[in-house]
């Protein structure tokens, strides 16, 4: 009774969708019908079937059946109502496979994923065969080892040829004890042939020997503090005494200030190099000054200084030569001379006279007398004499003699003379003071800035004969000095590796210190050495 109602339940429903426009059938005999829907009708899903019918509005009417995900449903007015429960029977045998349909077009290919973690390393395989032996080298080696070796054997060569090694054997063992527990900075020292001590020797001392022969501080050496060569100082002024420590100070220098005598003591000072002073007098003349030391100065070729003018320097050098403290001294006025005799035999009661340097004796000629001059009246007046110059030899006469001795006297006057009744042509120039603005007198000047100042040169004299100069800041004056260079004079940089540029607008200036000082000398027409320079000096 159910399938009957089944059956004419599924009737009605094609009869209704042919009605629609569907196509549908029954089959004949009663054993099977088929409903067909268009192909427009037909969606993949809901929501195509409704943009379909959003668009076609006029083809939604109610009773029409569409196909939606292979699902047949019917439109009632208001929803899509499913059809499956209704036309589903039983299934039916399946059908004969059908004809396989053509390829479709291969779609494109898919974005490659990302790379997977890498995975964990595997298991190292076992090592390869060893393979074949490479070919022989092309070097030009001559020689050759022995027939077989042990490991960590020394080789040696076999022969003189230099070209056969053997093996020498083993390295030599042996074992090294110490004599008590060495610390650090020992020195090690052999007691016996495998057996070592440390042996302390007193830091920053020079080691020697002992009667053993190991090392110790030396004792016999005297720790000497050498001096700064590049070190300076101003004493300022200086009154009747002052001491001066030249060790500390390569070179010392101040203005002297006593009117009469003054005494100035070098100590400390350094006995493995020289080591200079230089002293300005003051505006009224000092008769005496006097270097106290220990042991005295010895003045070389036995003369003492001469001093300058007023307001003018004189230069010492000191150097002691393991016995003596031996001084020189030069200002611009006098310079000291040394005088030596020629070798020769000497006989006592000789003549001396200068030769043509003027610089050594010449000793060995006889004096003149009464009976040589034939019996001259001593008393009788001079005639014909002229003042002259000259070497005195055998061949002079008495007048000819006394010509050369007289114009000789009055050439080279004595060093230690007084130089009462020279004239203006005679004494330089008076050296600068203080103030901003100085051009340098010849032949020796020394200048004082008392505040922002520059000093010009002038060109110095021929090679052979030189001009010297001091320039120095103020006491507590801490200023910038220029050093001017005339026109085609050139001084050297204050590392004294090169020259500057010549001509004018060149020349040298000071860093603006306190002790900032300079001394120059020629060394020709067109060039100007450093002495000494305190602070720092640049070229311009």
């Amino acid at each position: 009774m159910k399938k009957i109602i089944s059956i004419l339940i599924l009737s009605l429903v094609l009869v209704s969708l042919a009605g629609y426009g569907y196509a549908g059938f029954f089959g004949g005999g009663g054993t099977g019908s088929s409903l067909t829907v268009p192909s427009a009708f037909i969606f993949a899903n809901d929501g195509a079937r409704d943009a379909y019918f959003t668009s076609n509005p006029t083809l939604k009417v109610s009773g029409i059946y569409v196909s939606s995900n292979s699902v047949l449903e019917q439109w009632n007015g208001s929803a899509w109502i499913s059809e499956a429960a209704v036309i589903t029977g039983p299934t039916g045998p399946a059908g004969a496979t059908g004809a396989t349909g053509a390829a479709g077009t291969n779609g494109t290919n898919g974005t490659n994923g990302t790379n997977g973690a890498a995975g964990a390393a595997g298991p190292t395989g076992p090592q390869g065969a060893q393979g074949p032996a490479g070919q022989d080298g092309t070097g030009t080696g001559n020689v050759t080892g022995a027939a077989s070796s042990t490991i960590h054997h020394l080789a040696g060569f076999a022969d003189t040829s230099g070209k056969v090694l053997e093996d020498e054997g083993a390295l030599p063992t042996g074992t090294v004890t110490s004599s008590g527990p060495p610390t650090i900075h020992q020195w090690p020292v052999w007691t016996t042939g495998t057996n070592a001590k440390g042996v302390s020797v007193t830091a920053s001392h020079v080691a020697c020997s002992d009667a053993n022969g190991e090392p110790t501080a030396c004792t016999n050496l005297t720790d000497v503090a050498v001096p700064n060569v590049a070190s300076y100082h101003n004493s300022g002024t200086i009154g009747s005494t002052a001491t001066l420590d030249c060790s500390t100070y390569n070179e010392n220098w101040g203005t002297l200030t006593a009117s009469t005598a003054a005494t100035v003591t070098l100590s400390p000072y350094p006995t493995n190099m020289p080591f200079f002073v230089r002293l300005t007098m003051p505006a009224s003349v000092v008769s005496t000054l006097t270097f106290s030391s220990s042991p005295s100065i010895t003045w070389e070729g036995g003369l003492s200084p001469v001093l300058p003018p007023v307001n003018q320097s004189i230069w010492f050098r000191f150097f002691y030569n393991g016995s003596v403290l031996v001084g020189q001294w030069s200002t611009g006025t006098a310079t000291q001379v040394n005088l030596g005799l020629l070798p020769g035999t000497l006989t006592d009661g000789d003549l001396c006279t200068y030769t043509a340097s003027g610089t050594l004796f010449a000793c060995n000629t006889a004096p003149y007398t009464l009976a040589g001059l034939g019996g001259i009246n001593l008393s009788s007046a001079i005639t014909g004499f002229v003042s002259g110059a000259g070497s005195i030899s055998t061949g002079d006469t008495l007048l000819s003699a006394i010509d050369k001795l007289d114009g000789n006297i009055a050439g080279k006057a004595a060093v230690n003379a007084d130089t009462t009744g020279l004239t203006a042509a005679h004494v330089p120039p008076v050296v600068g003071n203080t103030g901003t603005t100085h051009t340098l007198a010849a032949p020796a000047d020394m200048w004082t800035c008392s505040t922002t100042c520059t000093v010009t040169a002038i060109a110095g004299p021929a090679a052979g004969s030189e001009y010297q100069f001091c320039i120095e800041n103020g006491t507590n004056v801490g200023t910038v000095i220029t050093l001017a260079m005339p026109a085609s004079v050139m001084i050297e940089n204050q590392a004294r590796t090169a020259y500057g540029t010549a001509g004018t607008g060149h020349g040298l200036t000071s860093g603006g210190a306190v002790k900032d000082a300079i001394c120059i000398h020629s060394v020709d027409g067109t060039h100007y050495n450093i002495n000494n320079a305190q602070g720092t000096w640049t070229a311009y």
